[in-house]
């Protein structure tokens, strides 16, 4: 039947400074469920690797998720971006702004989960069932998306029976999750993460106002767009309306530049030089 990883890391005493959390199959992030059948290259790894961070972090947005819908049963998490060294959230369908008593109970609620120790399930899904499974617990943005998305089978991660739907793999239970924290962020909050190269300490916030502004205004841009996540511009996507959603994103792109070049403009003293920063296909050229 094949070992999984976990079980295989413990039969070979695997020794690394933080708990084994996934490892590099073949050079393919795995989570320790994986089962091996073959010889392959395995590199287990903890959360000093960017991966194991990933896994981590992707963990700690379930566990967060779970303890907003223990909290308020009607709202839904929603990880915005990340920003000032940890990862602005809200929450949909909450109307007031997410204060510290809230936040602490949240904060409560993780904590003991996290005592529990409640293992991540993993089930490879008839991805039909996985919509059906997303519509009862009334995940919308996951139906659109696995909708739009065509492929037979998706695999889901369950946490104590809550499922949801990532694009890698989790850590093997909410034990290994002791490490977070909460702070009050704007009309959000703000999840605290460890630092990679030293998890035994937490990310230091730093404010990061403009850039917190920016993505604010991405925001609005794609309220008007009418873009509530993926599956929706697949959706628009396949009822021919990318050449409307081209046009008016480039229209408001323009625009930004626009007013970026009258700043430049109306400086008292004329800059000599400009540099340019953004990600692929963000419109440098």
């Amino acid at each position: 039947p094949g070992y999984d990883l976990l079980s295989l890391a413990s039969a070979i005493g695997v020794q690394l400074p933080y708990p084994v959390l996934g490892a590099m199959v073949n050079n393919r992030l795995r989570d320790l469920r994986f089962k091996v059948f073959m010889p392959i290259t395995v590199e287990f790894i903890d959360i000093t690797h960017p991966a194991g961070m990933r896994m981590y972090v992707r963990s700690l947005f379930f566990l967060l998720q779970k303890a907003v819908r223990d909290a308020v049963p009607s709202c839904r998490l929603r990880v915005n971006h990340s920003v000032s060294r940890g990862y602005y959230c809200e929450i949909s369908g909450f109307k007031k702004p997410i204060e510290y008593p809230m936040i602490f109970d949240l904060v409560e609620r993780m904590k003991q989960i996290v005592v529990r120790n409640v293992p991540f399930e993993t089930r490879a899904t008839l991805t039909t069932d996985a919509i059906e499974i997303f519509t009862r617990q009334g995940d919308m943005e996951k139906v659109r998306l696995l909708e739009s998305r065509p492929k037979l089978y998706t695999t889901l991660y369950g946490l104590d029976g809550i499922w949801d739907y990532y694009f890698e793999g989790l850590v093997p239970s909410t034990g290994y999750l002791t490490k977070f924290d909460l702070v009050k962020y704007y009309k959000g909050m703000l999840l605290v993460v460890p630092q990679q190269h030293n998890p035994d300490k937490l990310e230091e916030l730093v404010v990061q106002n403009k850039m917190f502004d920016i993505f604010q205004e991405y925001q609005n841009w794609v309220d008007i767009l009418g873009i509530q996540d993926a599956g929706t511009i697949n959706t628009q996507l396949r009822n021919g309306q990318a050449s409307e959603l081209i046009q008016v994103s480039e229209a408001l792109h323009e625009k930004k530049v626009a007013q970026i070049a009258d700043l430049i403009k109306d400086r008292p003293k004329m800059p000599r030089i400009i540099l340019i920063a953004g990600p692929s296909s963000s419109g440098k050229t």
